[in-house]
């Protein structure tokens, strides 16, 4: 397909923690175009500590992960056989 698509934190991300920094990881599919939202406080944390080790003053966490959905990848399977 070759299309990227950009999310827009301010609809699709959800505010977490008292200093309401957007936290959120997207699974989005380049077959179908379906996007899922993953919530891991645990990514979360990492990345933001990782930026503040770094001096960085981070005010949000987004990861988009591009790949293929389940069904999607189900649908490939079968044509191949």
């Amino acid at each position: 397909m070759g299309c990227h698509h950009r999310l827009d934190c301010e609809e699709h991300c959800t505010s977490h923690g008292a200093w309401g920094a957007h936290r959120a990881q997207f699974l989005i599919c380049r077959s179908c175009g379906q996007v899922q939202e993953l919530e891991q406080d645990v990514v979360a944390a990492v990345l933001l500590q990782s930026a503040r080790g770094q001096g960085f003053r981070a005010e949000a966490a987004t990861v988009e992960i591009e790949g293929v959905c389940a069904r999607c990848a189900g649908e490939r399977k079968v044509r191949e056989n």
